[in-house]
């Protein structure tokens, strides 16, 4: 174990002496100028001038490539955040390998690929590195696998097959205002891991036995699987973080995890699931506009064009998708559902053709308390359904959307 070296991860690293650029939007390859960038994190941190504890200064964009520093102890930080500078897998095999004390700072890593050849097949492989600010996602084998001396700060970990291993006969794990949603494996039992207000959602992890402000729930991402590591309301990674971090941007208790939470965020919209076509030969559309809130004055209208004109309709809504084939058409929300009131189509006041529209704002009821289930943090399916005399079954259904309730 390289005992001598676990004494660094307490100090930060020491101040860089030159800071390069990178922008994978710049002209390649680059002088590491801020007017004339590097465009590859790996060529920057290769070049013979770039040298110890230096930093690359790293900008929005989605990086395509394989990043190893062995040899230098260098800080590669993302100047926008994880959730607007990518790291990609390029080829089979670690997508990040850190030594050297060198820190990832502010990425979202994303894009294992399996068949690799390598002896440690993970995302990040980190000898004596760090990684901070990182969200680790969507990888189909494991996203992390600490070797000797490692640290990960204030990062989330979500989607993958696998979390993070430790090899704990070599070395330490410190992990620090972190989530974990998936697995851990600590060789040598659990003994050369430390970790502090870290929120881990599986049952072979137990943080209770390491250090204060451990928790084992779930952190309540808005949409993990959608690649969405933003907290919900009610998350217990809100204000949850060490009490002497410094506070977040709105003077609160840090958070656990990658992004701070805000209360007025929310996932865009997402219309999913199969319209039918109704007998006059048109696919009804269903869209939305403004936010879904528990307490905005603004309306948050559920519309669908392309309906029949003159017909009544309702829209009903669920807690949870489906997809399956119904009455000729789809059925796109989960049981139990909720109906709204009916309304008309309206559109041409005679003949039949395609103008109707029908609009239900949705804001409406979830401020009238007529639903205890419409609360912040939740998503809400919804898909009108319509009348349609000339069809089989004499209804239709439109296409679906997914809404998320902001406070």
């Amino acid at each position: 174990m390289r005992a001598a070296l676990a004494l660094c991860l307490f100090v930060v690293p020491a101040a860089a002496q030159t800071t390069w650029y990178v922008d994978v939007n710049g002209t390649p390859p680059g002088t590491g100028t801020l007017a004339d960038p590097y465009t590859s994190i790996q060529y920057a941190a290769t070049r013979p001038t770039t040298v110890y504890h230096d930093t690359l200064m790293v900008a929005p964009g989605t990086y395509v490539e394989t990043v190893i520093v062995l040899d230098k102890s260098l800080r590669i930080r993302s100047s926008g955040g994880p959730e607007v500078t990518i790291l990609r897998g390029a080829n089979p095999g670690n997508i990040v390998k850190l030594d050297s004390n060198s820190v990832l700072d502010g990425f979202t890593v994303t894009g294992w690929l399996p068949g690799a050849t390598t002896p440690i097949k993970s995302a990040v492989y980190l000898l004596d590195g760090w990684i901070e600010n990182c969200i680790v996602r969507d990888n189909g084998g494991l996203a992390l696998y600490g070797q000797y001396d490692t640290r990960l700060r204030r990062c989330t970990f979500m989607n993958n097959a696998f979390d993070v291993s430790v090899d704990t006969f070599t070395g330490m794990m410190w992990i620090d205002e972190s989530i974990l949603t998936s697995g851990f494996h600590a060789a040598n039992g659990f003994s050369g891991v430390d970790a502090t207000y870290t929120i881990a959602h599986f049952n072979n992890f137990p943080p209770s036995n390491f250090g204060p402000g451990n928790l084992e729930l779930d952190p309540l991402l808005w949409d993990p699987t959608g690649s969405d590591a933003h907290l919900r309301p009610g998350s217990p990674a809100i204000d949850a973080g060490n009490p002497a971090s410094p506070l977040d941007p709105d003077g609160s208790r840090r958070d656990i995890g990658a992004l701070r939470y805000e209360a007025s965020y929310a996932p865009a919209p997402l219309t999913y699931c199969t319209a039918r076509v109704n007998s006059a030969g048109c696919t009804p559309s269903i869209a939305s506009s403004g936010v879904a809130s528990a307490t905005s004055g603004s309306p948050c209208l559920v519309t669908c064009s392309n309906q029949l004109n003159q017909r009544t309709g309702f829209l009903f809504y669920g807690l949870a998708p489906r997809e399956l084939p119904y009455q000729g058409g789809w059925l796109c929300v989960m049981s139990p559902t909720r109906r709204t009131p009916l309304q008309n189509s309206g559109g041409s006041s005679s003949g039949t053709d395609c103008s109707g529209n029908y609009a239900y704002d949705l804001n409406a009821r979830i401020q009238s308390g007529l639903d205890p289930a419409l609360v912040p943090g939740v998503f809400v399916y919804s898909q009108f359904w319509s009348r349609d005399p000339a069809a089989t079954f004499a209804s239709n259904r439109s296409n679906a959307v997914r809404l998320a309730i902001t406070p």
